[in-house]
């Protein structure tokens, strides 16, 4: 993905020097740490299909730094460019996954709501976005990571998500 990144145009809000709040047209990559998909044929013969986007945290990525990234992975959604890119008729959700524990996952949902608000985002948006603590040696048991209910989306009075069902 790095060597052909999505790449994304909006209008993205800024302060001027003088303080006042200006629009501009910019162009950004989006380039997320991994992309899974799963198909699940249904006994109907129907094919369900989960595509997640991945976001690894490992609790440095600074405040402006992690709401930048939410803005150019929700336009990418957004505009369809990711749908594209992947070849999916749908986006199941962004996860970030984090090593650096709970307070990181309540830092991560916070920054994320906010930056979610300020752009506008529809509930359904919104619940695309899921975070969860991994252990630090990288081991991912399967059963806990997409079969239980164990991601949660940035609107805290939610309930925790299950990925595949």
């Amino acid at each position: 993905m790095k060597k052909k990144p999505l790449v994304v145009g909006y209008q993205q809000k800024y302060k001027s020097t003088s303080g006042e709040e200006k629009t501009k047209e910019v162009k950004r990559q989006v380039v997320p740490d991994a992309f899974i998909e799963f198909r699940k044929k249904l006994d109907t013969g129907k094919i369900r299909q989960y595509a997640y986007l991945i976001e690894l945290d490992r609790g440095t990525a600074a405040e402006r730094y992690f709401k930048e990234k939410i803005e150019k992975i929700y336009m990418s959604i957004k505009q369809g460019v990711a749908f594209e890119y992947f070849g999916v008729k749908r986006i199941s959700g962004v996860l970030f996954p984090t090593v650096a524990g709970a307070n990181r996952v309540l830092w991560m949902q916070k920054h994320a709501m906010e930056k979610l608000t300020e752009l506008h985002a529809s509930p359904e948006m919104i619940a695309l976005f899921l975070f969860g603590i991994q252990p630090h040696d990288g081991r991912i048991d399967i059963q806990e990571t997409f079969f239980t209910p164990w991601w949660i989306e940035p609107r805290k009075e939610k309930e925790a998500v299950t990925l595949l069902i």
